[in-house]
């Protein structure tokens, strides 16, 4: 499985993806049945909750890689299932906030027709980014999300992957904060041509708001 995360500050991106473990931990401040404090479950299932589950202290990890952030490094990191890459990413987004303007996209919310083709692919990419505006407030800048909307009401024929480039391109030169862009669940995508392209295209972006 992989996760990546690309950062811009402001001009440049950035790649991540690290693991986690799980620790014993005390009683969780969130109250149980009948008020008495609930007890901390080891979860293999998904995301890990700190007032629920047990976890590992992941501050030092997290100023290591909050350090490889801004020296504008791009990279990846990959591990098997359950090492605790979403919960780690879940926590970086939070230690960022104050500094980044932090953006995460699941590639488990795209389904396996859109990597048939550019066209479909970056509309489903469209898509994404205009769910996280109107259903988890993530604030994106209105004219992108009315870009958005105008790439998907394209036949997907008429849709270049260059589009979607251009737009992250403009938002991260205008941002006043550094953006930073987390992808998660990559690993449904891998050994797809649809998405080596995309992997490409990401390494160009990189490059070139590096020497703009």
């Amino acid at each position: 499985m992989a996760r990546f995360m690309f950062r811009h500050q402001p001009a440049n991106l950035l790649a991540i993806r690290p693991l986690l473990g799980y620790d014993r931990g005390k009683e969780s401040d969130t109250p149980g049945k009948d008020g008495e404090p609930a007890v901390k479950q080891f979860n293999t299932t998904g995301l890990c909750i700190p007032e629920e589950h047990y976890m590992v202290d992941i501050s030092q990890r997290l100023k290591e890689i909050k350090a490889m952030v801004d020296a504008g490094m791009y990279f990846c990191i990959n591990r098997g299932r359950q090492y605790g890459k979403t919960t780690t990413l879940e926590a970086l987004a939070g230690y960022l906030a104050d500094e980044y303007f932090v953006f995460s996209l699941d590639f488990q919310g795209l389904g396996s027709g859109v990597f048939q083709s550019e066209g479909t692919f970056t509309q489903g990419l469209a898509r994404l980014m205009i769910y996280k505006y109107e259903l988890a407030g993530i604030p994106i800048p209105q004219k992108y999300v009315d870009e958005c909307c105008e790439i998907n009401r394209k036949q997907a024929v008429e849709v270049g992957m260059d589009e979607i480039f251009f737009l992250f391109q403009r938002w991260c030169k205008e941002s006043e904060k550094g953006i930073v862009l987390m992808i998660d669940e990559v690993d449904s995508a891998t050994n797809n041509q649809v998405f080596l392209d995309f992997l490409a295209q990401l390494r160009n972006g990189y490059l070139n708001l590096k020497v703009v």
